[in-house]
Parts: C-alpha cells; sequence; structure tokens
C-alpha cells in the first residue's frame, strides 16, 4: 500500500521535540548555578577578565571592576583552597543564590574543613551577575569592596 505525502507521527513526534529543546536551549540563557560555576572556577585560576564580567559592583564600570579584581588576584595569589557548588536557590526571578561548600587554606598536613557559603547573583540586563559587595569577606580574602 502506497501512502503518498504522508509522514509517520513518531518522525513528526521527533521533530517538534528537537525544535522545542534547541528553542528552550538558546532562549533560557545561563542558570545561577551555572555562573556561580564559572564565578569559583575564574577566581581559583584569576581570571580577571571573566570575574570583570559576570561580576556586579554597584555602579562601577567592567574596566573599574576589573582593576578591583587584578588588586585582590596579585594580593592573594598564595591562597589556596577548594571548592564545591551544591545547587541553588531562587527567592526570586531577578535573586539567587548559589551554596557553596569552600575549604580554605588548604594545607598538605591536614587541618582544614569544609565552610558553607553563599555566592548571590541579580539578574541584570537578563544575564546572572554576582553581587560582589554582598559576598561574605571570610570566604576569600581582599575580594573587592
Amino acid at each position: 500500500m502506497k501512502r503518498s505525502g504522508r509522514a509517520s507521527v513518531v518522525v513528526v513526534a521527533g521533530v517538534i521535540g528537537i525544535v522545542v529543546i534547541v528553542f528552550m536551549a538558546l532562549t533560557s540563557g545561563e542558570s545561577p548555578m551555572t555562573v556561580g560555576n564559572r564565578f569559583m572556577v575564574a577566581l581559583a585560576a584569576g581570571d580577571t577578565n571573566t570575574l570583570a564580567d559576570i561580576s556586579i559592583m554597584g555602579d562601577k564600570s567592567r574596566d573599574e571592576m576589573k582593576k578591583e579584581w587584578e588588586k585582590t588576584v596579585t594580593a592573594s595569589k598564595h591562597f589556596l583552597f577548594k571548592y564545591r557548588v551544591k545547587s541553588f536557590e531562587q527567592p526570586g526571578p531577578d535573586q539567587a543564590a548559589v551554596p557553596v561548600a569552600v575549604e580554605r587554606n588548604l594545607n598538605p598536613m591536614g587541618g582544614s574543613y569544609d565552610e558553607n557559603y553563599q555566592i548571590p547573583l541579580v539578574k541584570k540586563d537578563g544575564k546572572w551577575k554576582v553581587d560582589v559587595l554582598a559576598m561574605n569577606r571570610t570566604m576569600y580574602p581582599w575580594l573587592p569592596r
């Protein structure tokens, strides 16, 4: 039997599903957890460009924030830490927090332990940014003020 001009229901549903997934991926942007993790990776690597791109410090421009991050990275070049991003909490559409466990002052002899901190995020111009001025100063030395 010949079925001219007909498409399989499974094929049509598969194509529609792929289109929906691609649309959602392109319009959703980064999640707060992704931005929080990018922030911690950049902080550990001393990547001042990424830190300036995903930070917010009041009304400071990107160049001013980059200079602040350069001071922080220079002052803390011997500070060793490791971290684990846990999840994220979003109390409002433009606010989020990323809980992280940070083991500060790593010592080869042991003695350091996980401490719990929050990375506060705000949505600005449709993108999540880390609110550096709201961060706990004990998490990392010489954070910009």
